[in-house]
């Protein structure tokens, strides 16, 4: 996962950069120690159903070299699907913050900048913000093309949601499957290789892609649209 140093107030921390959340996250511990006014209460759906939590906002945040001013987060605790990372994180860069910047993300070498004036050279995927979330044109197995969600906040390679993983799962009974905590409850998937992934006109051959079998909770929204994430691992 990609995670940036930032300065909230006097605090300096790691927060992730999550291009698949709609609303930027705060811990509930940093919110109460830096006083951050409640501004109302949002019930927010998870894969472990629909829950409800402060509404805070932020004051400047730092982040590489830049000011994000006046940001609405959720507190919303992150210590139980984070806690295998091997760092602590105050809180979680959503789309909103990142879709009025250009961000360059050098995964290979784990570094990131805001890149405002710029174009950077390389191979351009087209970005469609669906719901407020950007979306990516793919194509499974020389299928017709799907959208998934462009999603930093996956480490693996590719999730495919359950509504359209359950047509993959009867075609191919008996794979090896496991359960893997997320923010607000834990989802179950079974594991394989996509022979062929087509993205932006690059091929990528045996994906590995985990299919959901079930979630604690619908996600709802923008999410029953899409087909899946897309992570950082591709």
């Amino acid at each position: 996962l990609l995670a940036v140093p930032a300065v909230l107030g006097t605090r300096r921390g790691w927060w992730l950069v999550d291009s698949g959340a709609s609303r930027a996250l705060v811990s509930p511990a940093v919110a109460r120690e830096n006083d951050l006014p409640v501004t109302g209460r949002r019930r927010v759906a998870t894969v472990g159903g629909v829950t409800s939590v402060d509404r805070v906002t932020l004051p400047a945040l730092e982040v590489l070299g830049d000011a994000i001013v006046g940001a609405q987060a959720l507190a919303l605790d992150l210590s139980s699907a984070l806690a295998g990372l091997g760092l602590a994180f105050d809180g979680v860069l959503a789309a909103a913050q990142l879709r009025p910047r250009r961000l360059h993300m050098d995964l290979a070498q784990g570094m990131a900048s805001w890149n405002k004036d710029a174009a950077v050279a390389g191979t351009r995927v087209p970005i469609r913000w669906e719901g407020g979330l950007p979306t990516v044109e793919l194509h499974l197995g020389g299928l017709s093309s799907e959208r998934f969600l462009l999603d930093t906040g996956n480490a693996g390679s590719l999730v495919v949601f359950a509504h359209r993983a359950a047509a993959l799962l009867a075609a191919n009974p008996g794979l090896p499957g496991s359960s893997a905590d997320e923010l607000g409850g834990s989802v179950r998937a079974k594991h394989a290789l996509v022979d062929r992934v087509e993205i932006g006109g690059h091929r990528f051959d045996r994906v590995p892609a985990a299919l959901e079998t079930a979630t604690a909770g619908r996600r709802g929204g923008i999410f029953e649209r899409l087909s899946g994430s897309l992570g950082v691992a591709v």
